[in-house]
């Protein structure tokens, strides 16, 4: 059962260095998470460090892959499913947010 709960569960995004322009977070999760339906203020770089991930746009989906980076436009929705452990690096400007559509987590980051 605690798997199950762990799974019900958004991937972790843990703020790692904050500088003059930009931010880094690292998200971090275990295979069958999902982060739910959200945007970015800003434009955001995701590089993938380790694992894979579908990550759902309105009209497309992509597969993240290890070693992978890839620019999310401001202002698009999007979720990520976590399709194994999964680790990656999200920059972002300053201040920029991320904004939930179902269940805000970490809305003010």
């Amino acid at each position: 059962m605690e798997n199950s709960l762990k799974l019900k569960t958004p991937p972790d995004l843990l703020p790692l260095a904050t500088g003059a322009s930009l931010k880094i977070f690292e998200l971090d999760g275990a295979a069958g998470m999902i982060m739910p339906v959200h945007y970015c203020t800003e434009e955001a770089v995701v590089s993938v460090k380790a694992g894979s991930s579908r990550l759902q746009f309105e009209d497309h989906a992509m597969i993240l892959e290890k070693g992978e980076s890839f620019l999310l436009p401001a202002g698009k929705t999007h979720s990520l499913t976590l399709l194994e452990d999964f680790q990656a690096l999200v920059v972002m400007p300053v201040e920029s947010d991320i904004k939930c559509k179902v269940s805000p987590h970490n809305t003010s980051l």
